[in-house]
């Protein structure tokens, strides 16, 4: 549903930050508790916990009931999400040319497509009025966004990330646990010159029918030194500092609960992250690694929470496996 709530779980899914991953745990932790809820109650409905997985506008939450509600949401460092979000959703694959011209796509998807993505973290993530980036007062900015959160993750510290939000929420492993979208084998995308482009990361459902293919990032070296201009880091300077803020909130976080404990979860995660990938290999995406559009999926919906059936067999399993109990 796309409606407001005021309790639930509530997620804000950033672009291009493991989006897909941790809403697949958020809708996944909600679908569990609704089933827990119904087999406490012995009741013949099904519950399904309040979620919501909005897409940028956190200020749908400003009317939250705190002690109803659990808001979360995960950042990526600035420059990989930027880069990220170029091979997703630019041009990169419809003409070929030199790393000068690819260098200047970039900066022209960056600043006269992508003007709003200046301090895109606290236009974002803004709960309860919006932040103007321009006013540059990024740090009252950033007080007030780390206080209007539950939890804030950090996608290069996933494991931690997800450890730290199992902790708080007391949650049991197979709620932790995803299918990540399946690699794309080998595949080298077409130009529209009908010449090679580059190698093919995953595919996406784009429309109905159609598999588009999500080049992985091959960044010329022109393009990393422009990332230590001036010009580039100013753009990306609010970003920066609030990432940094996340990262040390989640430090502070960690030593709070107790970094034995933490990092005891991390392994616990791993662990059955490990397994999961193994025991559900064979769970229908939307897309196929070939690019198939795949009718029949094994997903709650769209791309999120596949092979969640599967994913509650190996939260089974772990709980009679004595090499998992041993890491409990």
């Amino acid at each position: 549903s796309r409606a407001a709530a005021k309790e639930g779980i509530l997620y804000v899914k950033q672009v291009e930050a493991s989006t897909t991953i941790f809403s697949s745990v958020t809708a996944n932790i909600a679908r569990i508790k609704g089933m827990q809820q119904t087999q406490a109650q012995n009741n013949s409905t099904v519950n399904v916990c309040t979620t919501r997985l909005t897409s940028q506008r956190a200020m749908r939450y400003r009317d939250r009931v705190p002690e109803k509600s659990f808001l979360w949401s995960v950042v990526r460092e600035p420059v990989s999400r930027l880069v990220s979000k170029y091979y997703h959703y630019g041009e990169v694959q419809k003409k070929s040319g030199t790393y000068t011209t690819k260098l200047s796509r970039f900066q022209n998807f960056i600043f006269n497509l992508e003007a709003q993505d200046y301090g895109y973290y606290f236009r974002s993530l803004a709960v309860n009025r919006r932040m103007n980036p321009g006013q540059k007062e990024h740090e009252r900015d950033t007080r007030e966004l780390l206080e209007s959160y539950d939890f804030l993750g950090v996608s290069e510290r996933m494991d931690e990330s997800l450890a730290v939000l199992k902790i708080i929420l007391n949650l049991d492993i197979q709620d932790v646990i995803y299918l990540p979208i399946q690699k794309a084998k080998a595949t080298k995308a077409k130009l529209a010159d009908g010449s090679d482009g580059g190698f093919v990361d995953y595919f996406d459902r784009w429309k109905k029918d159609e598999c588009r293919p999500i080049l992985k990032p091959d960044i010329p070296l022109e393009m990393k030194e422009w990332f230590y201009s001036e010009e580039f880091e100013a753009f990306i300077e609010a970003d920066v500092m609030f990432y940094k803020a996340v990262n040390a909130s989640l430090d502070k976080t960690i030593s709070e609960l107790g970094r034995d404990l933490v990092e005891k979860t991390v392994k616990q995660v791993q662990w059955a992250q490990k397994v999961a990938e193994k025991e559900c290999q064979n769970a229908r995406f939307p897309c196929s690694s070939q690019g198939e559009i795949q009718k029949e999926t094994d997903c709650l919906f769209s791309n999120v929470g596949c092979g969640y059936k599967c994913l509650d067999e190996v939260g089974t399993k772990l709980y009679n496996d004595p090499e998992f109990q041993a890491l409990l």
